[in-house]
C-alpha cells in the first residue's frame, strides 16, 4: 500500500469501512456490557479494532483524503477510556502518537 497507494485505494476503502464498523460494533458491545454486567466491550472486537487502527495509521500519510476522519480515535478514548481493555487503550494511544508525529492530525487528548 505504501509503494503503490493508487493501486490499493479499493482495499483501503474496504479496510476503512471495516474499521468504522468495528468502532460501531465495539461501542454497541461496550454499551450492552456496561448496562448488564459492568464490563467492557468484546475482547475479539477490541483486538481487531486495535489492529485496524494501527494499520490504518501507518498508511494514513499515503491516503490523507480517505483517512481524514481517522482522528475519531481520540473521541473513542475521550468517551470510553476507562471502559476500554488495556491492550486496546495502548493501541489507540499508539495511533494518536503516530498521527501526531506524522502531523496527519491535530487531535488532542484532554
Amino acid at each position: 500500500m505504501k509503494r503503490d497507494p493508487h493501486g490499493y485505494e479499493t482495499e483501503l476503502r474496504q479496510l476503512h469501512r471495516h474499521f468504522e464498523s468495528s468502532v460501531f460494533l465495539f461501542r454497541q458491545q461496550a454499551a450492552l456490557s456496561s448496562s448488564s454486567s459492568g464490563g467492557g466491550g468484546g475482547g475479539e472486537t477490541a483486538k481487531e479494532l486495535g489492529d485496524l487502527a494501527l494499520f490504518l495509521t501507518h498508511v494514513a500519510p499515503f491516503y490523507p483524503n480517505d483517512l481524514a476522519d481517522l482522528p475519531q480515535i481520540g473521541g473513542l478514548l475521550d468517551t470510553n477510556a476507562r471502559a476500554l481493555p488495556s491492550g486496546l487503550r495502548v493501541h489507540l494511544m499508539q495511533t494518536l502518537i503516530l498521527l501526531g508525529n506524522r502531523k496527519v492530525s491535530s487531535c488532542s487528548i484532554h
